[in-house]
């Protein structure tokens, strides 16, 4: 494709990209208001870190709508033999978006960019869209990868630390789910304060200085979606409010292992299908304008079929897009959503079957839990030496291949030092293979833990509270953790 950005008019359209050049570079055409103002190619080497400015002159339409459609995709059938088009950002006539803010038709939006797999779009509105101000960059031109050293952008002064850091570093603040084990409605054990609670804002106090921009909030849908949900909904919120003002991103994960509120067994019983949709088309209606909120479709569903599952799940994602949630989805897969046998099991059928999930806006991730122990449930402090190096490594393999994305949302280790070692070898493992892994929240903390070996809810704190003239002191395992937080 012939080079041909405008060199004059009086708009200025500036955008910040990088290749996978397998066989070639990406092509990509960019329109404002439906209308062509330029062709171009990237060059620089997304694999080493490079970025380009490449920018188009004219006199452009009278429209805050920009599209960059990515026209000459290939694949040789994996990861190494992959054309792919990333894009950091967009400056118009001063006025700089995100490129993570726009609707991508054909890849994934994480970690502060937009990357396109395969021929498709991305569309951004630079008037909707949260900007920021431009600010001044070095001038790369339109050549080739030789006009762009390493470590020539301003970006790159945090390239150390934002190239081992996952987009979402967090913990699990349980407790929304305590207090009732079955699915269907107990108003026995359905009492705020009593049977469950919401975590404190002081424990969000402790791990946003800790580094972590992440909590996964359970809840059961039960106590949101049917009766009386008013306190639920209002504690809901008080958590997502109080989290956006530390800049903390909140995971609203129903704990409900697979059922409707009611007892239904999603995608198997006659009408849980519907009741599950509009679940979730309640809670997306809510949490619609958080913009720190994801939307956890279900935690560990187990008992249907994987197929019977994805039905359910799409039908959910249809929902939370119907009602207006743009946010970011995680999606489990079937059969307890182990990571350790998503692939070439034939009974948990979700490498083949959660290929089938439908997000009309392309932004979902697979949720998936790991533990270390010999039967993966968490639930021992022993470990199985060498597990930590290897149990992820299947999922990541498919996930790079068919570019998909993945979310740790449980994962834990006791004090031990071979589950230490373990656990730090896990977490060095995601960390190492971010292109996969957008984010992870630890299990667990939360008011009423008590002193378990597996729980990271620091030493002096009670119910949730620092408790008076005692000292707050780390769990041992914040020691692994701390090795790619970002304290601000």
């Amino acid at each position: 494709m012939k080079k041909n950005p405008g060199t004059t008019g009086r708009d200025v359209l500036t955008i910040r990209v990088a290749a996978d050049s397998w066989q070639a570079d990406p092509q990509f055409v960019v329109k404002v208001g439906d209308v062509e103002v330029g062709r171009a190619s990237a060059t620089a080497q997304y694999g080493l870190g490079q970025w380009q400015d490449i920018s188009i002159r004219g006199n452009f339409p009278d429209s805050d709508k920009v599209e960059i459609d990515y026209v000459n995709d290939a694949w040789g059938g994996d990861r190494t033999s992959d054309r792919n088009l990333y894009i950091d950002k967009i400056t118009l006539n001063g006025q700089t978006v995100e490129a993570e803010a726009g609707i991508n038709t054909g890849g994934w939006n994480h970690s502060g960019l937009a990357a396109l797999y395969w021929q498709a779009s991305l569309i951004l509105s630079i008037g909707a869209a949260e900007t920021v101000q431009a600010a001044p960059s070095p001038t790369f031109g339109m050549g080739t990868g030789a006009e762009l050293p390493l470590g020539s952008l301003v970006e790159q002064q945090s390239a150390n630390v934002a190239s081992h850091s996952l987009k979402y570093e967090g913990v699990n603040l349980a407790g929304g789910e305590f207090g009732c084990y079955s699915p269907t409605w107990q108003t026995a054990g359905n009492v705020l304060g009593k049977d469950y609670l919401y975590p404190t804002l002081q424990e969000i106090d402790y791990f946003a200085a800790k580094g972590m921009n992440t909590i996964r909030l359970p809840f059961k849908a039960v106590r949101v979606n049917y009766g009386d949900n008013a306190d639920d909904l209002a504690a809901m919120h008080k958590v997502v409010d109080y989290a956006q003002s530390k800049g903390v991103t909140v995971v609203l994960d129903m704990h409900d292992y697979g059922y409707t509120g009611t007892g239904k067994l999603i995608g198997h019983d006659s009408g849980s299908v519907t009741e599950f949709a509009a679940q979730w088309k309640l809670v997306a209606g809510e949490f619609k304008s958080d913009p720190n909120v994801i939307f956890g479709l279900m935690n560990e569903p187990h008992q249907q079929t994987t197929p019977e599952w994805l039905t359910g799940a799409n039908a959910a994602i249809a929902a939370i897009r119907e009602v207006g949630g743009t946010q970011q989805i995680l999606v489990p897969g079937g059969r307890w959503d182990g990571a350790h046998d998503w692939v070439g099991n034939t009974w948990t059928q979700n490498a083949s079957v959660m290929r089938g999930v439908k997000d009309p806006l392309n932004k979902f991730a697979f949720e998936v839990h790991q533990y270390l122990d010999s039967d993966n449930s968490g639930a021992h402090d022993s470990v199985v030496a060498g597990k930590g190096a290897t149990v992820l490594k299947p999922i990541t393999d498919w996930a790079r291949a068919n570019h998909f994305q993945l979310f740790l949302g449980e994962f834990s280790f006791a004090e031990t030092p071979e589950a230490m070692t373990e656990g730090k070898i896990l977490n060095d493992f995601t960390h190492a293979n971010s292109d996969v892994w957008i984010g992870q929240t630890v299990w667990a903390a939360g008011p009423w833990w008590g002193d378990s070996p597996r729980v990271v809810e620091p030493l002096g704190f009670h119910g949730g509270l620092p408790t008076p003239g005692a000292a707050i002191v780390d769990r041992p395992q914040m020691s692994v953790l701390d090795d790619y937080l970002v304290t601000m």
